[in-house]
């Protein structure tokens, strides 16, 4: 079965719960499994309780590439708008700026990746995306105050309503979808729980905030973002830079094999 559909399936029946991910269960580093007392209030409360899965099916993009547009580029059909129903003007765009710097994150990377570790302009961040949500959130990556790499730990955690509806009113989170380049609103559904590999504390996509491990109850620094169509985003920014899909960006599984 599609891993996304495993996933909305298993986000529906267990509102937000474990994804069900197959693979080995990688080990916990801190020995324990701190959690903040929100936890308690979300679905599933156990999720502090769950291994980061070493093969969740989805993978975070390491090694961004970039270019100054997608023209002439072979990309795969899952890396188009609707695989390929819409043309590749209208998909939607998460626009970054920093220190005289414009980056543009595709959501059609984004829909399969879901997670872009980076650095721009010398500032390391993660622009994250969950689907099931339709929530986008860019934070800076650092945990401890080092920078750290973010990754998919293969879980699921619906965070409680209220919480929710207040990141978004901070501006902590925004709604986008494939095409159009327009904020939408956000889905209070299973949400991406990421982790870190400097302390493997889980990581809240949608709160912006540590949920278990020892960083639980930290907020991340959020970086302003926006979200535009690409081909209005190219007319504005013409020295932008537009990250380039697989296999031109890395992802962690290249990684690990790389090192097997």
């Amino acid at each position: 079965m599609d891993r996304r559909q495993y996933l909305m399936g298993a986000a529906a029946g267990l509102t937000g719960g474990l994804a069900g991910c197959l693979g080995r269960a990688a080990p916990r580093a801190d020995g324990g499994r701190r959690e903040s007392p929100l936890v308690q209030h979300g679905l599933p409360p156990t999720v502090c309780g769950e291994d980061v899965h070493e093969d969740p099916g989805i993978y975070a993009i390491t090694d961004p590439v970039f270019g100054p547009d997608w023209d002439g580029l072979d990309v795969e059909a899952l890396y188009l708008p609707y695989n390929g129903e819409f043309p590749v003007e209208e998909m939607t765009v998460v626009s970054v700026e920093h220190d005289g710097v414009a980056r543009a994150y595709p959501l059609t990377i984004l829909w399969h990746h879901e997670i872009v570790n980076d650095t721009i302009a010398g500032l390391p961040l993660i622009v994250t995306y969950c689907p099931l949500c339709r929530s986008g959130v860019v934070a800076e990556r650092r945990v401890n105050g080092e920078p750290t790499t973010f990754a998919v730990s293969g879980l699921l955690w619906k965070a409680p309503a209220v919480y929710e509806g207040a990141a978004a009113a901070q501006n902590k989170t925004f709604g986008a979808v494939a095409t159009g380049g327009e904020r939408t609103q956000v889905t209070n559904n299973g949400n991406l729980v990421l982790y870190d590999y400097a302390t493997r504390s889980y990581w809240s996509q949608i709160l912006a905030q540590g949920i278990c491990g020892p960083n639980a109850d930290t907020d991340l620094t959020i970086v302003p973002s926006s979200v535009a169509r690409y081909d209005e985003w190219l007319a504005a920014h013409p020295d932008g830079e537009v990250l380039l899909p697989p296999p031109h960006s890395k992802t962690v599984q290249d990684v690990e094999r790389a090192t097997e």
